[in-house]
């Protein structure tokens, strides 16, 4: 309902009325709702001292991320989870400028706790990474963009191309 304040009020100094101040207020149920959708830049869902960074719909049945004022997830009518594109097609895409995937264990010793997933240029690498995520200098696997692999070296020359040697049984 409406409640109305005359005077000073229990807000102390921080609102003075001078006349009459009408509050008017809804409740809606058991949910939480924006009034707006909001936008990359200004996300209906917030944090007072970080405006351009949070949540909000582009639309029915999207939901978005955004932080410093750009969309950085997507979740889309499909249930398609987009990082870093705006239009993902499968149930999660990442795109990006070298995207990569990076399994880390924590429990490994040093240096030898992260492989990545990589797509570079439209190669895919599989590697390795220090502790201070600079990749190695050679992929242990490397399937080229003329479908061609290679094991040991980031070059495939042949349909698989190994820089070592090779037991076969």
């Amino acid at each position: 309902g409406n409640a109305l304040i005359s005077g000073t009020s229990f807000f102390g100094d921080a609102i003075t009325a001078t006349s009459t101040l009408t509050v008017s207020a809804t409740t809606t149920a058991s949910y939480f709702a924006a009034s707006a959708l909001g936008t990359t830049g200004a996300p209906a869902f917030t944090f007072t001292s970080d405006l351009n960074t949070g949540i909000w719909s582009s639309g029915a049945d999207t939901l978005n991320f955004s932080t410093a004022g750009v969309e950085r997830l997507r979740i889309d009518s499909s249930g398609n989870v987009g990082i870093g594109t705006t239009t993902p097609n499968w149930l999660l895409q990442v795109t990006g400028t070298r995207p990569s995937f990076v399994l880390s264990d924590s429990n490994a010793a040093a240096n030898l706790k992260h492989w990545t997933l990589s797509s570079q240029g439209g190669n895919f690498y599989i590697a390795t990474s220090s502790d201070l995520y600079a990749t190695s200098s050679t992929a242990a696997l490397t399937i080229d963009n003329n479908n061609l692999v290679g094991i040991g070296t980031n070059t495939p020359s042949h349909a698989l191309s190994v820089n070592g040697s090779i037991l076969a049984d």
